[in-house]
């Protein structure tokens, strides 16, 4: 089964999602579509890098849905770590964060690990590939990073919002991304998100800054976001066709 078989059966699924889903979740649009063509392209491009998929942030699972699909047709048979407090946002830096987002952010309390679960039902993934392929890390980061394996880690997904939560994720992972591993950041010089989450550009900026990366950083050339990709593996980027 191929990687772009399995594209298609994602977009079933997110269509089939929009027309019979009464949440809140992410409907079949250009956005979302465009959003799981990035995961797969880069996810195909660590192909070659042996390691695990992490999620920092799952927020209501579409991403974890879309990783979770894309992984099933591919040989490495990673595992996908899924790191979330799964009830809501910790506290806001004053120096580094924007404050005025604080009282809006009560929303994000509803993604618990059974909303997250039936997220990822509604997109057909069953139970038992659930459970067979996703660790939960449940907790506020930093202090559930500790439940990490140890492990490489192939490509990880950072989503997290906010300065204190992305420092010590990108602090903690990027000594376990393999060469040739791929680092994805959520909000990084996006129009609306450098002013409602300046607390994640700052600090990509400083952990790129203090490891000389700054030139490295690469964009999405459809999706338009940012990611590093770990030197010391030839491997390049490729779109999928």
């Amino acid at each position: 089964m191929s990687l772009k078989y399995n594209l298609k059966r994602l977009a079933i699924a997110l269509l089939r999602h929009n027309v019979q889903s009464s949440t809140n979740l992410p409907a079949f649009n250009q956005p979302t579509l465009l959003r799981a063509l990035y995961f797969a392209r880069l996810l195909s491009s660590v192909r070659n890098v042996e390691g695990a998929i992490v999620e920092c942030g799952v927020g209501e699972g579409f991403g974890l849905a879309v990783w979770t699909a894309l992984s099933m047709v591919e040989p490495n048979h990673r595992l996908i770590w899924a790191f979330d407090s799964f009830e809501g946002f910790p506290k806001l830096s004053k120096d580094s964060d924007n404050m005025s987002v604080e009282e809006s952010l009560s929303e994000y309390k509803a993604f618990t690990i059974p909303y997250v679960l039936a997220t990822l039902q509604q997109f057909g993934i069953s139970r038992s590939d659930i459970n067979r392929r996703i660790a939960f890390a449940k907790g506020y980061i930093p202090e559930s990073l500790s439940l990490y394996d140890g492990k490489p880690v192939a490509l990880i997904n950072i989503d997290l919002d906010i300065y204190d939560s992305y420092k010590a994720a990108l602090e903690f992972f990027w000594d376990r991304l393999a060469p040739g591993g791929i680092a994805m950041f959520d909000e990084y010089n996006k129009a609306g998100d450098i002013h409602k989450w300046p607390g994640a550009q700052k600090a990509i900026n400083e952990f790129l800054d203090a490891r000389n990366l700054r030139e490295s950083l690469q964009r999405d050339p459809l999706y338009g976001n940012a990611y590093i990709q770990k030197p010391g593996l030839e491997n390049r980027v490729q779109l999928v066709s």
